[in-house]
Parts: C-alpha cells; sequence; structure tokens
C-alpha cells in the first residue's frame, strides 16, 4: 500500500510459503518441510502434489511471481542489474520487455491465492485476525476480493 515494492514481494513470499508448509506439514512432518527450503515453486509444488484441487493458471503464475521476488531479498541483485517492479491491486497488461529483470507483483492473485491456501489448510481465519486491530483488519480487506476472515 505504501509502493515499498521490493520489501512487499519479499513479504508476501514469507506469508505464502508459510500458509503452504501449515499445509504440507501434517503430512511430511517439520523436518520434511524445512527440506523444502525457500523456493516457492518447489513448495507449490509439493501442495499441489497433496491438494491438486489447489491449482490453477492465476495461482501457479503468482507463485513464480513471488518466488522471483526472493532474489529482491537483499539489494546485490537490483544493484547489479537492475529492476522493473510493478505493484498492482489488479490485473494489467504484460509490461513491455526491458533488459533488465521485471518483476510484477498482482495482489488480487496473490490475495487468491492466500485465500484458497489458508482454507485448504484449514485454519481458523478468526483466531488469526483475532490478535489484529481495526485498522489492520481494514488493511486487509482493503480492495481485496478474496478475505480470509
Amino acid at each position: 500500500m505504501c509502493q515499498i515494492v521490493p520489501v512487499a514481494g519479499n513479504l508476501l513470499h514469507h506469508a505464502i510459503e508459510m500458509v503452504l508448509k501449515a499445509l504440507l506439514v501434517r503430512d511430511r512432518g517439520l523436518a520434511g518441510v524445512k527440506k523444502l527450503g525457500h523456493n516457492l515453486i518447489k513448495i507449490w509444488g509439493a501442495a499441489v502434489a497433496t491438494y491438486p484441487e489447489l491449482d490453477s493458471t492465476n495461482r501457479r503464475r503468482a507463485i513464480e511471481e513471488l518466488d522471483r521476488f526472493e532474489s529482491l531479498r537483499c539489494p546485490d541483485a537490483v544493484i547489479a542489474r537492475g529492476a522493473r517492479i510493478r505493484f498492482g491491486w489488479d490485473k494489467a497488461p504484460p509490461m513491455p520487455t526491458m533488459s533488465v529483470p521485471t518483476y510484477d507483483l498482482v495482489m488480487e492473485d496473490v490475495d487468491e491465492l492466500f485465500h484458497a491456501s489458508f482454507v485448504f489448510a484449514g485454519k481458523n481465519a478468526e483466531f488469526f485476525l483475532a490478535m489484529l486491530n481495526k485498522e489492520a483488519r481494514a488493511a486487509l480487506r482493503d480492495r481485496n476480493r478474496y478475505p480470509i476472515g
């Protein structure tokens, strides 16, 4: 919301990683989940192997884009290669090809992915939302077609 895009992308990467690992921990245990590391593509593959109905083109695209943000965790890559980063609430036309890496974060896709993953994890949304103040709850619902609670 504040357009701090690399940080937002990293935080969303971490949030999706956590909810997907919550899906997998029942079957794989903590050690098995830890072996997946932080690669969202690998984690997503494990999640849809266990829950095939979780897979969709939009969710896969969101995973692929969020996984790219992990490379921006440290500024080295941006300093060395540059970056074009777009943060959007809704889907937009593809960005033109450039000589620098592009990162395109669509919150609608991330919200839907998080909602679906949270539902498949069978977690009680109100339990997680209870600790949030009204401003935080409002922020989670802002422009969100897929709120969890």
